[in-house]
């Protein structure tokens, strides 16, 4: 039996009209090529990506890559190809399975496949930005910051005297593998402290007048550091750019990354630090003040005089302003490590001078 269809060799577009027969061994492709005759036949074994296209179309492909491929018009060929050659089953094409299914299950397997993508997406997130974190060089971070930082020092009067203080009095933590630290101190009221990536803080004078103890000094500095330590800002701003990250680490693109760094300024001016990330500097800076010997009182009333700030702030206040949210929250966990833990608690003569003449100078 003859069957009417197009040929395709796989090295041009060009569409042969063809005449098809179905043999025992073979199937034999007859055909016109610059005006002569031409048969070319195709062994059944080597048939392959059998499929059944809408409006009774099916296609066969044969070899290898780049693989010549038939299409088939006729309502009888699937029968009479299925009884000529019983191992090759044809197999419905995608195309026709989702035509079945009608537009509601069509609106159903959209649903499906939306929430599959976004299930992936954020189980893959965090997983992306751990893989980025560690491929980007801390040049790129401190370059950053900078000029970050200068962009917001344009605006508040910087303390000298107190910033040099303060860098002292961190200098003076016993730290092990210590992180380089930059802090400096501005003029303003507002009862808060922030850090940018690559190891800059910026130290409000305002909660500098608050503090009462090297403790609190020592449990701010330490949260801060946290903070950098563990690139919570870093992650911020890969976590808001995640789109163009995803791509980016899909082809380890480290020079796209490093731009998408480049430009997230206005990012890093508007993050704050999630539920995760300050609990983690909490409870990092927590233990840091247990190893180190500190009144682990200092990081509650540190956590106090914040929450008075907290009530100061509105809603225009800039979201880096307002990077320790939910100080119940952490007032209520900080306690409970506080009485289970085991702390003692040492003095820091020197750390109390330096703390006596940042309180003297402000």
């Amino acid at each position: 039996m003859n069957f009417s269809g197009k040929y395709f060799d796989g090295k041009t577009s060009k569409v042969y009209p063809t005449t098809i027969q179905l043999f025992d061994s073979f199937i034999r492709i007859e055909l016109e090529e610059n005006g002569e005759q031409k048969v070319i036949e195709w062994q059944i074994e080597f048939v392959s990506n059998l499929e059944e296209k809408a409006n009774s179309i099916f296609t066969l492909s044969f070899g290898s890559y780049p693989q010549q491929t038939i299409e088939v018009s006729g309502k009888d060929f699937k029968e009479y190809f299925n009884t000529a050659y019983p191992n090759k089953k044809l197999k419905p094409s995608f195309y026709s399975q989702i035509k079945k299914m009608g537009a509601t299950g069509i609106m159903l397997l959209v649903v499906v496949l939306v929430a599959l993508v976004i299930t992936i997406y954020l189980i893959a997130l965090p997983l992306i930005i751990d893989k980025t974190i560690s491929i980007i060089p801390p040049k790129v971070e401190k370059e950053l910051s900078i000029a970050v930082k200068q962009n917001f020092l344009s605006e508040y009067e910087v303390n000298e005297i107190q910033s040099q203080l303060l860098n002292t009095f961190f200098d003076s933590l016993k730290i092990k593998e210590k992180t380089p630290v930059n802090i400096t101190v501005v003029e303003s009221s507002n009862l808060n402290a922030f850090s940018l990536p690559g190891g800059e803080i910026i130290v409000f004078s305002g909660l500098l007048k608050k503090l009462e103890t090297s403790d609190e000094l020592a449990a701010l500095l330490l949260h801060e550091y946290a903070h950098i330590k563990y690139r919570h800002a870093t992650r911020a701003v890969l976590k808001g750019t995640s789109a163009s990250l995803f791509i980016s680490i899909l082809f380890f693109d480290a020079n796209s990354i490093a731009t998408i760094l480049a430009t997230s300024g206005n990012t890093i001016s508007n993050l704050h630090f999630s539920r995760e990330n300050e609990r983690e500097a909490d409870t990092k800076a927590l233990e840091e003040m247990r190893q180190l010997h500190f009144n682990p009182t200092g990081m509650e009333s540190l956590l106090l005089h914040l929450q008075n700030g907290e009530a100061g702030q509105t809603k225009t206040t800039p979201a880096f302003l307002r990077t320790h949210p939910l100080t119940k929250e952490r007032l209520a966990y900080i306690n409970a490590a506080i009485n289970t833990g085991n702390f003692s608690v040492l003095p820091h003569i020197g750390l109390e001078q330096i703390f006596a003449a940042i309180k003297s100078n402000l």
